[in-house]
């Protein structure tokens, strides 16, 4: 595939609503977040961790349960609801059910899918249609 026909298929892609743009992505992002932390924002930690996670997901999409083994993502889980903040992530080697099996470095566990809202590292093809988007609706 040549470069010209790589751009037209992103900028279709776009036009038929298969690709968000970067702004689109930080706004779906923002919303979550504010999702998450709107009823525990009286607990003084989750004020910075609000902040923290923001910055942190800036290369990060909300991943709505929808999932490939080996791609990277981190989440945020609700059980301390007096400090929540964006866990350690790692790559899914499994997908079982509800639970995403992940491992980092040495460090192997498991994530329930329906008790944390997850978040995937955009990858480099993810970021190159970005750019294209980004740079064509400027």
């Amino acid at each position: 595939m040549d470069e010209e026909q790589f751009v037209a298929e992103i900028l279709q892609d776009r036009v038929n609503n298969k690709l968000s743009s970067s702004k689109e992505i930080q706004e779906l992002n923002d919303r979550i977040l504010v999702d998450i932390y709107s009823n525990y924002m009286n607990y003084e930690r989750n004020r910075g961790n609000l902040i923290s996670a923001r910055e942190k997901l800036k290369e990060y999409y909300y991943s709505n349960n929808n999932f490939t083994k080996g791609e990277y993502i981190t989440y945020i889980n609700p059980k301390y609801f007096y400090d929540l903040r964006l866990h350690k992530g790692g790559f899914i080697t499994d997908i079982d059910g509800d639970m995403l099996r992940l491992k980092n470095g040495r460090s192997f566990w498991g994530v329930n899918m329906k008790k944390t809202r997850i978040f995937t590292k955009l990858n480099k093809d993810q970021k190159l249609k970005l750019i294209i988007i980004d740079t064509f609706e400027e």
